[in-house]
């Protein structure tokens, strides 16, 4: 390979040949004239044109990679920095307060100057439906239509970090085929792909959490 795969994230020993790591990248060549070296159909023949046309939609490809693994290393370092101001300092803070014989300082200007963001972290969690009753609030007529399914609850959390109040909307896009059970707080529209929410403003620190179940899908969907 003639791409220096290590400029977009990816490990590349020695800055040659095919990439390691869990990435996969097809090619899918359509025509009505495919210059096959062949009969049997198994390779193309060596095109310029073709080459480099593959050339740039790999790495068309290779950028948004590039974006995706950049956007997880931002992330993972403000979770570090979310663990260290939501766990730590307070401890400080405390420790502080006790040993000066003073009350506990509020810490909500010093984490607001530090984080500055609007921090939204959800889980995931699937339970089975088939061989156990389940907890959720699903229509009946829904479970027995996929009693062989996956009741798919999620939780969002939503926390602000920043200075001043924060209002905005809250959408979570969802499988068209999914069957919608509970949802809090709630929402402003429930659509075939998404459900809506107009977050009330959340003053510094604030935090709201969003839950959902859906139904009819699979581990993963």
């Amino acid at each position: 390979s003639s791409i220096d795969w290590r400029r977009y994230g990816l490990d590349q020993p020695s800055g040659k040949g095919i990439p390691t790591g869990p990435a996969i990248f097809f090619a899918h060549l359509s025509s009505t004239l495919i210059p096959f070296t062949s009969e049997s159909k198994e390779a193309i023949a060596d095109i310029p044109e073709i080459e480099n046309e593959i050339k740039l939609a790999f790495r068309e490809c290779a950028r948004k990679v590039q974006r995706h693994i950049h956007k997880k290393v931002r992330r993972k370092k403000t979770r570090e920095k979310f663990d260290l101001i939501t766990k730590i300092l307070p401890e400080i803070a405390k420790k502080s307060a006790s040993m000066l014989n003073k009350p506990v300082p509020s810490l909500n200007e010093v984490i607001t100057k530090i984080m500055d963001v609007v921090w939204i972290e959800d889980l995931i969690e699937y339970e089975k439906i088939s061989g156990k009753s389940v907890q959720t609030t699903l229509l009946e007529d829904a479970l027995e239509e996929h009693k062989e399914g996956i009741i798919t609850k999620s939780n969002i959390m939503v926390v602000n970090y920043m200075r001043k109040p924060q209002k905005f909307n809250l959408y979570v896009v969802i499988p068209e085929d999914a069957i919608v059970g509970t949802v809090t707080p709630e929402p402003t529209r429930i659509a075939s792909n998404y459900i809506k929410w107009n977050l009330d403003s959340i003053h510094p620190t604030g935090k709201i959490d969003v839950h959902f179940e859906l139904a009819g899908l699979g581990k993963g969907d």
